[in-house]
């Protein structure tokens, strides 16, 4: 396994992400989430913890055209996704319940505004 297949990347475009609604669909179809996703910030917290890592020692979170990240949405949502954001940051950098199924080790995180 070379280094590129031990990352995973997911790349998000923020102009598909102007509203709260658009950055729910975005993140819904970039990551794969299934049919119970809630389209809110508890479901997006909630699923992006979820995120199948095991087999991976790298997570890329890459955010291209980062500039319209909700741009017409209010600061409270653009708070939200970035608190989100930040609290997956910390949630993968470290080892969490690694002697069960759902556990996982820490990995190297990355989350790129571009």
């Amino acid at each position: 396994m070379n280094k590129r297949e031990k990352t995973l990347i997911y790349n998000l475009n923020a102009e598909k992400m102007k509203t709260k609604d658009e950055c729910m669909e975005q993140f819904a179809s970039v990551f794969g989430f299934d049919e119970s996703f809630g389209f809110n910030w508890d479901a997006l917290h909630d699923s992006l913890k979820d995120i199948d890592v095991k087999d991976f020692e790298e997570l890329k979170i890459i955010i291209d055209n980062s500039n319209e990240i909700l741009a017409e949405s209010d600061k409270q949502d653009f708070d939200n996704l970035i608190s989100i954001l930040n609290d997956i940051k910390k949630f993968y950098s470290n080892d969490f319940d690694v002697d069960k199924p759902w556990g996982h080790r820490k990995k190297i995180i990355e989350i790129l505004y571009r």
